[in-house]
This record gives structure tokens, C-alpha cells and sequence, in this order.
């Protein structure tokens, strides 16, 4: 899981590939749906993002913060079997 948000590619993020499809939204915020997003940007998941870590790029926050503080925030989040 861990390298598929270092490249950030996920199931969640790129199945419109497979399906042929437009690239996703966020249904709360509109904003293109990247794991990127997903880990620092939207205002959906802010109040979980805020009890684990606070990171300005994904660089950051996959070199900086415990692999299991990540994994976390994410089970938090609902999105475990997404990635």
C-alpha cells in the first residue's frame, strides 16, 4: 500500500483507466481525485488528516511519518480497501 502512495497510483485514484472513463472527482470538494489530494488536500478527510500528521507534500509525509501513522489516517478514513 505504502508504494502505491509513493507513486500514487490507486485503485481508488486510477480505476477509470480500466473502465474507460472520465478521470474522478472528489464528491465533496469537486477537485480532481489524486492520492496527493486524498493525503494533504481535502477538506473531507481534514478532521481525521489533523489527529495524525500535517505534511506540505507527499515527499514529506511519506519520508517523515511512520508508516503505521499513515496507514492509520487511511483505515481512519474509510479508504484501506481503495488504495
Amino acid at each position: 500500500m505504502l508504494c502505491r502512495l509513493r507513486i500514487g497510483h490507486s485503485f481508488l485514484t486510477h480505476r477509470y483507466l480500466l473502465a474507460g472513463e472520465d478521470p474522478p472527482n472528489c464528491i465533496s470538494c469537486q477537485e480532481r481525485l489524486t492520492v496527493d489530494y486524498i493525503l494533504l488536500h481535502c477538506s473531507e478527510y481534514h478532521h481525521i488528516r489533523v489527529h495524525y500528521y500535517h505534511a506540505e507534500t507527499c515527499k514529506e509525509l511519506l519520508d517523515n511519518i511512520t508508516p503505521d501513522t499513515i496507514l492509520n489516517f487511511i483505515r481512519e478514513a474509510g479508504l484501506f480497501f481503495l488504495i
